[in-house]
């Protein structure tokens, strides 16, 4: 079946991840603690968080102006290194953040230890004012603006607002993905927003009841959200 994203070009803005899968097999356990020693067989790294997101459109054939928030260490150049012919970047670096990473250790088969490293720190100053022209002028060469917001600093509350009032001035679509993992909801600030895409757990923290009658959860958040 044909993407109705296919085709279309696309507005994304998100936080980007590095996903990082360390794997290896036990040998044994330390002598001095209860620690399992494990030797390491092989190391991946992909670019993950809205950048999956991007990757996916970009499969399916269609082209993505994309706005990401890295830091100034040497993670950031695995944004730095992906290409594509359909693909347009605005790679927003800001000087002492963190990029966001997540390390995850694997031993014969199983998650044993991820390590995170992130700074939720709402950007503003200078960094907010590229996301905002880049925004602005992309939204007049794209179709349709997704916001994909994994809660680690770019979607500050003013952009969040500057983003709802945009995409209605140009009278462009607006999509909202915002993620509840390790946050609590802020599907609220993106009142008004065109189409929200949602899980359970979103959409729990959302209406803050226990999901029933599909019709009725639907029809309250329509309500709530005020989205078609």
């Amino acid at each position: 079946m044909t993407s109705p994203l296919k085709h279309k070009r696309i507005t994304v803005i998100g936080d980007s991840i590095i996903d990082i899968y360390v794997y290896g097999n036990a040998i044994g356990k330390s002598a001095e603690t209860p620690t399992i020693v494990a030797r390491r067989s092989r190391e991946e790294t992909s670019l993950g968080g809205a950048f999956l997101l991007v990757r996916n459109l970009l499969e399916i054939g269609a082209s993505v102006n994309f706005i990401t928030l890295v830091g100034s260490d040497s993670e950031s150049s695995f944004v730095d290194s992906f290409e594509h012919p359909k693909l347009k970047k605005l790679i927003i670096r800001e000087t002492g953040r963190r990029t966001t990473s997540k390390k995850r250790y694997w031993i014969d088969g199983y998650k044993l230890l991820q390590f995170d490293e992130f700074d939720n720190t709402p950007i503003k100053g200078n960094p907010y004012l590229q996301a905002r022209s880049f925004i602005e002028s992309s939204l007049l060469e794209t179709e349709l603006l997704l916001v994909s917001d994994y809660r680690h600093g770019l979607m500050s509350g003013d952009l969040i607002t500057f983003c709802l009032n945009e995409s209605k001035r140009q009278n462009k679509d607006i999509y909202i993905d915002s993620q509840v993992s390790q946050s609590s909801s802020n599907h609220l600030a993106y009142k008004n927003a065109t189409l929200f895409v949602l899980n359970e757990k979103e959409v729990a923290s959302i209406l803050d009841t226990k999901l029933s009658d599909p019709a009725i959860v639907f029809e309250d958040l329509s309500r709530i959200l005020n989205s078609n």
